[in-house]
């Protein structure tokens, strides 16, 4: 994800949400392909929210973590 972030120069929300997203369509098209088993379970709405949240999730961790580290 940071070898991504470096090399597209795209913010890490943005790169994060793009690979959450993939392995949803990737799941998505194994469980349309009955290869479900080894997924175990259908895409849910959960599943969406997880995809669009963790993006900004973990770039907001990133920022609080560096500037809580820059005060120490």
């Amino acid at each position: 994800m940071i070898g991504l972030q470096r090399i597209s120069n795209m913010p890490i929300y943005s790169i994060r949400t793009t690979i959450e997203i993939s392995v949803v369509i990737i799941g998505s098209l194994c469980l349309l392909n009955n290869i479900d088993k080894l997924l175990g379970e259908v895409v849910g709405l959960g599943t969406a929210i997880f995809a669009l949240g963790i993006g900004p999730s973990v770039a907001l961790g990133i920022t609080l973590v560096g500037k809580l580290s820059k005060q120490a």
